[in-house]
C-alpha cells in the first residue's frame, strides 16, 4: 500500500455503485491479503450488506479522507514497515 488512508475515508471502488467507508486495514481473505475493511455507506454492516475487503489499486476516487492527528502518521509509517516485512516473508 503506497498511501495509508485515514480510517472514516470514504472511497469510490471500481465497478461499485456504492461508496465505501473505510474501518480497518489488512484484512486477510482466504489467503489472501487486502489492504482495507470497508462498509457501505449509508447502511453500515447488515446482513445483505456484509464487510467489503478491497486493495489499493482498486480504489477509483477519494470521497472524504477521514481524521488525522498527530498520531496517524507515525501509525501509517508503522503499518507501511509491517507491509513491507509481510510482502519479503509471503513472496520468499
Amino acid at each position: 500500500m503506497n498511501n495509508v488512508l485515514p480510517v472514516g475515508t470514504i472511497v469510490k471502488l471500481e465497478n461499485s455503485d456504492s461508496p465505501i467507508a473505510i474501518v480497518g486495514y489488512y484484512p486477510i481473505i482466504s489467503g489472501e491479503q487486502r489492504d482495507y475493511y470497508g462498509v457501505c455507506v449509508p447502511i453500515g454492516i447488515s446482513q445483505k450488506y456484509p464487510m467489503v475487503h478491497f486493495k489499493e489499486e482498486q480504489i477509483e476516487s477519494v470521497v472524504f479522507e477521514g481524521y488525522k492527528d498527530e498520531d496517524f502518521e507515525p501509525a501509517s509509517a508503522a503499518m507501511k514497515k509491517v507491509q513491507e516485512f509481510l510482502d519479503r516473508k509471503l513472496c520468499s
